[in-house]
């Protein structure tokens, strides 16, 4: 071991490695209470979260801090995952599923976050039980035995360098966040609100109410749904999990490789909408984009429904169309099966009326996206490249192989 290094148990930089609270669970007036669904790719995000009713006794060191580091503690494939908590602007809590981990004084606490990311691995093997009921002890993860430099300076040097990424991680996921929202933002001002281009200077059809041009027609006659599209049965492709779908962004991560064998097929310029229960609900609905050949195939989940463009219908306006409240509302009705198990009848495409603007409208609006969902990818692809080289820097940072 380097000199200034020392290992230690976990428990013995610690001041806190608890599971969080049974929730009872309200739809306002509660407390965000954080689950296994909110912590993935190394991050936390609220979106996942219900709320716990106030009313429930919870004690103060059950509600989260900055600099608190929460561990996935139930499950095959999701126990181990970690999130450093930065900012929380607000009472929060996690459920049972989840461990807070709390720095003691003998640890920089954004230190202490990045040196349990690196021991991820053996987390996850300290998991007990069935296979798909592991469950991960707070008595083995304070035994623990982690290596950490003694010097606290050099704990947060180790820190700095590392945040940097994420920082800059964060910061291109909250331009990816305003891209999407003027991109939708203009597709309800002009097929919602019908306040296009020199609306003004429009005449209403009095027979449809609609401006002159404009027809309504139903999401099935402009859109290719579920196209037929092959790809070589045993060909590796990009296969994208649900998991990989994001339930209020474009993004598409991680992308698998995998041998085809079956699934949803699709290409450049589709929109992948989840199909099931409560993938649907959530709003998972994402934006293929991310391969270099526009001829390419990829494959994922039967769970998808594909959404594709045609002549009279572009791409930007049927994602932007995917993501609007009204459209997801009438595929949510639509949905037969058993409880827990229910999918989305594609008849109900023949039953959602679009406004239908003149060509010389979708034309505009095409263009106008385009580079926006241009833009997105490239962020998303600048952040898999930073990903990777702070995944690279980490474990060397955390053997003491580069200096700091």
């Amino acid at each position: 071991m380097r000199n200034g290094w020392n290992k230690v148990p976990l428990a013995a930089i610690t001041e806190l490695i608890k599971r969080g609270v049974s929730p009872k669970y309200v739809e306002i007036d509660g407390y965000p209470i954080i689950n296994q669904k909110c912590i993935r790719e190394e991050s936390l995000s609220l979106q996942e979260a219900r709320m716990t009713s106030k009313s429930k006794k919870i004690s103060n060191e059950k509600f989260i801090r900055p600099g608190d580091v929460l561990i996935n503690s139930t499950g095959t494939g999701t126990l181990g995952r970690t999130a450093i908590v930065k900012n929380i602007n607000q009472e929060t809590t996690v459920d049972t599923h989840v461990t807070i981990v709390r720095g003691n004084d003998l640890v920089d606490k954004y230190f202490l976050g990045y040196l349990i990311r690196y021991y991820e691995p053996l987390i996850t093997s300290l998991g007990k039980g069935a296979t798909n009921q592991i469950e991960l002890s707070a008595s083995d993860l304070k035994e623990m035995q982690v290596k950490i430099p003694i010097s606290k300076e050099t704990q947060q040097k180790i820190a700095n360098i590392l945040s940097a990424y994420d920082d800059l991680i964060e910061h291109n996921k909250k331009r990816i966040e305003l891209l999407e929202e003027q991109a939708q933002l203009t597709y309800e001002e002009w097929f919602i609100r019908m306040k296009f281009p020199d609306y003004e200077d429009t005449l209403v059809d009095e027979e449809t109410g609609l401006p002159e041009g404009w027809v309504y027609k139903t999401f099935a006659d402009v859109v290719d749904i579920n196209p037929k599209t092959s790809i070589k049965k045993g060909a590796i492709a990009p296969f994208i999990p649900m998991s990989s779908i994001s339930t209020s962004s474009m993004s598409i991560d991680p992308i698998e490789e995998r041998a085809v064998s079956g699934g949803t097929k699709f290409k450049n310029g589709d929109t992948l909408f989840a199909r099931i229960t409560p993938c649907l609900e959530n709003g998972k609905t994402g934006f293929v984009q991310f391969m270099q050949n526009d001829d390419s195939v990829a494959t994922g989940s039967t769970e998808y429904i594909v959404l594709r463009e045609t002549k009279s219908c572009g791409k930007y306006f049927i994602y932007c169309a995917s993501r609007e409240e009204g459209f997801r509302e009438n595929a949510i009705k639509s949905m037969v099966g058993s409880d827990g198990r229910q999918r989305v009848n594609t008849d109900c495409f023949e039953k959602y009326i679009v406004n239908f603007a003149p060509k010389k409208i979708r034309t505009q609006f095409e263009e106008l996206c385009a580079p926006i969902f241009r833009s997105v990818q490239i962020y998303i692809e600048q952040n898999n490249k930073l990903k990777e080289a702070r995944d690279i820097l980490l474990p060397r940072l955390m053997m003491g192989v580069i200096e700091v």
